[in-house]
């Protein structure tokens, strides 16, 4: 089948969804990979609604892409035309220099990530060979995610190709997150980024720099944690001196990466909450995750979700189980609008926990069976 017929499919499956209650989510994610497919310009802007899953810089394998597609496809009632026979077809019939935005949107789309990296396991000589840094990059996070060690030939090639000291960062990133979620191997990702701070530290400052030392620091306290140093929040207290730097020297001289920093903060602050947690001091991570709350609101407010998430958990572990669910709720319809589906499952789990510890056992129930039936939160149930 041609990329026409994929894309013709979509456009099927446009009309069928039309007054459908859909996520808000999905027209944006169904636009892109459609003009991908056709080869027309990809949309100006792009929202957190369709996530650069394959460029996660934890190598996370994402459940939601799937089960927002396979919902969807559900309500129109069609069958699945990407298969993996489908999709190793499209990647091979897709150009080296366009195969990044194809890997791209498959995943985006249909959350296909075993029939992605089994293609790129097939063709990894050849992904080494002629792929361009972006390729690299996109096949060896969606590899990793798949626990693959290839992943790490992958970014190392992407890393010998960078042209630029952050991108060469970005794939050593990768790499060494694999080696400590995957392999096991705290050791050889400490050494990892030992080496990379030292080449960091040596480069001309930049907000780039600075942005890129803080996710070093943050990386480098999840291997502190395997490795019991008891260092890990020292490294985040580094991570935070790194963001505090970019927010007072660049915020004015290179914008964008500010605003990433500011994104990457609310990250950084949910991991020292979970640090508190862990030692039991579940007022210690409210206190945290409530002024992380009120920076994402600030200043990253495409990820006010997480943050509203996370807090809502904190305040459930503290006791405070009106709060928990009022603050869960809010979490929701932001899940809601970006397709946030670990996110919807998350926060109603929460609020379902709340209403028993409140003594709500069939508003719990309710929202039980509320959950299990729309999963996307596009029923029109609500929370």
């Amino acid at each position: 089948m041609s990329n026409k017929y994929y894309a013709s499919f979509l456009s099927k499956l446009i009309s069928a969804l039309e007054g459908a209650p859909v996520s808000p989510a999905f027209w944006e994610r169904v636009n892109l990979t459609q003009a991908v497919l056709l080869g027309h310009p990809k949309p100006a802007s792009r929202s957190v609604a369709a996530p650069y899953f394959v460029t996660d810089l934890g190598v996370r394998k994402f459940a939601d892409p799937a089960i927002f597609y396979r919902e969807h496809l559900k309500e129109a009632a069609f069958e699945d035309p990407f298969t993996d026979e489908a999709i190793s077809q499209i990647l091979t019939n897709t150009t080296i220099e366009l195969l990044a935005d194809f890997i791209d949107v498959l995943i985006l789309f249909t959350g296909s990530y075993s029939a992605v990296a089994q293609w790129v396991d097939v063709n990894i000589e050849k992904l080494i060979s002629n792929a361009p840094y972006p390729c690299l990059i996109n096949a060896g996070t969606v590899a990793a995610a798949m626990e693959n060690p290839i992943s790490l030939q992958l970014f190392e090639r992407a890393s010998e190709l960078s042209t630029n000291i952050n991108d060469k960062y970005g794939a050593e990133h990768r790499a060494a997150a694999f080696e400590i979620k995957r392999m096991h191997s705290p050791e050889k990702a400490m050494q990892r980024l030992n080496a990379c701070a030292n080449k960091l530290n040596e480069a001309e400052p930049s907000a780039k720099t600075q942005l890129d030392l803080a996710l070093l620091a943050n990386l480098k306290a999840l291997a502190d944690i395997d490795l019991d140093t008891g260092n890990e929040s020292v490294s985040l207290s580094q991570a935070e001196e790194k963001l505090t730097l970019l927010n007072n020297e660049f915020r004015i001289s290179d914008t964008d990466t500010y605003s990433r920093g500011v994104r990457y903060r609310s990250q950084i602050a949910i991991n020292r909450a979970q640090i508190e947690v862990s030692s039991g001091n579940y007022a210690g991570a409210c206190q945290i995750l409530s002024r992380n709350v009120d920076d994402a609101r600030n200043g990253a407010y495409d990820y006010l979700s997480e943050a509203l998430g996370e807090y809502a958990y904190s305040l459930f572990l503290n006791g405070e189980y009106e709060k928990a669910l009022e603050t869960a709720r809010e979490a929701f319809w932001h899940n809601y609008c970006i397709g946030g589906v670990s996110g919807i499952r998350m926060v109603r789990e929460i609020g379902i926990a709340s209403l028993v510890k409140m003594g709500s056992a069939e508003k719990a129930e309710e929202l039980c069976s509320v959950s299990e039936t729309d999963l996307i939160g596009s029923k029109g149930y609500g929370f």
